[in-house]
């Protein structure tokens, strides 16, 4: 509707036309997931580009992007929501959650991603990926790196994480048996690390591809160097997982240790990181599988029924129509 009223300014002799959109669609999608499909944030910008003189919006989807320049060569006015709906919530909701019972209804993400995966596309994904798919392939997620990266840019303090991913770098090498591909945050775009992937021989490329389902699928293990929501995508599958959870970056409760311990190799320093690794290319060698599904239940898809989000509507019309769940905060 904004796109065919436009040409209107012209009828009516317009000289400005400044375009307020509280959303602007469109823009998230900045790379092609599937053979044909449209970038459409490269469209929705080159039409406003070319269609009105100033954009003013609330909260844009642009996460992906350093440098909103590249994107718009107009004004651009992007407006913070965040004290607004806190003062909105606050006012008109009482609610507070220490004093409330936490109802879990599960993840609609996982419970999309989980219908989705088929393994058996895994040859034809690493093909596209120019990897061989006799090789065992083992994918790291930077994770830490991406959260330090964030406070070198914004605060210019060391980065000293530099260190540790050029130890991981170096243990690839030696391990030639296996491809290991590394997996930079998208927003990442001048990530100094890629070019030190390509200008050494060290066993591992870089892949841009999105992690769920198509690096799930094609993967046969994953690292992980802190807790994250990737861990909980890769314990959909039944694939060996290393996860580094630092005890002095990362406080994991009691019961989530216990349950991750079942499907994870799990270590909280950096020393004993490259002393399991070697124990988890083993498992991998040999192909081992991990079916325990206690610590994705527990917090990811709660009862593996794919029905997260009908759960949450239920709660949700009931707390509208105050007929339950009247001291309850939905999780």
């Amino acid at each position: 509707e904004s796109f065919a009223s436009l040409p209107a300014r012209f009828l009516l002799g317009a000289s400005k036309i400044i375009y307020v959109a509280p959303y602007l669609a469109y823009l998230r999608e900045d790379m092609r997931n599937e053979k044909g499909e449209c970038v459409s944030h490269n469209v929705v910008s080159d039409l406003l580009n070319r269609n009105v003189d100033e954009i003013v919006t609330v909260e844009p989807h642009l996460h992906q992007h350093n440098n909103v320049k590249k994107l718009f060569s107009i004004p651009f006015h992007r407006l913070d929501a965040n004290e607004l709906l806190r003062d909105y919530v606050k006012k008109n909701f009482s609610f507070c959650l220490r004093d409330k019972k936490i109802i879990p209804i599960g993840s609609a993400r996982l419970d999309s991603i989980s219908k989705r995966l088929d393994f058996s596309n895994r040859n034809k994904h690493l093909e596209n990926l120019g990897i061989d798919p006799n090789k065992k392939v083992i994918l790291y997620l930077p994770s830490t790196y991406r959260t330090n990266w964030y406070m070198a840019k914004q605060s210019y303090w060391e980065v000293f994480y530099f260190d540790f991913l050029i130890k991981v770098f170096s243990f690839f090498k030696k391990n030639e048996e296996f491809i290991f591909l590394y997996k930079p945050f998208p927003s990442l775009r001048q990530d100094p690390i890629l070019s030190i992937l390509e200008s050494k021989n060290l066993n591992c490329k870089y892949v841009k591809e999105p992690f769920a389902p198509r690096l799930l699928e094609a993967c046969d293990a994953f690292i992980f160097d802190t807790p994250d929501t990737g861990v909980l995508e890769a314990c959909l599958t039944k694939k060996p997982i290393l996860l580094l959870a630092e005890k002095r970056l990362v406080g994991l409760m009691s019961e989530a240790r216990e349950t991750l311990l079942k499907r994870v190799i799990l270590v909280e320093s950096e020393e004993e990181f490259f002393k399991k690794i070697e124990v988890f290319l083993s498992v991998v060698s040999r192909g081992e599988c991990f079916e325990d599904r206690n610590f994705i239940k527990a917090y990811g898809t709660l009862n593996d029924d794919g029905c997260s989000v009908m759960r949450g509507c239920e709660v949700l019309r009931k707390v509208m129509f105050l007929e339950k769940y009247e001291n309850c905060a939905v999780l």
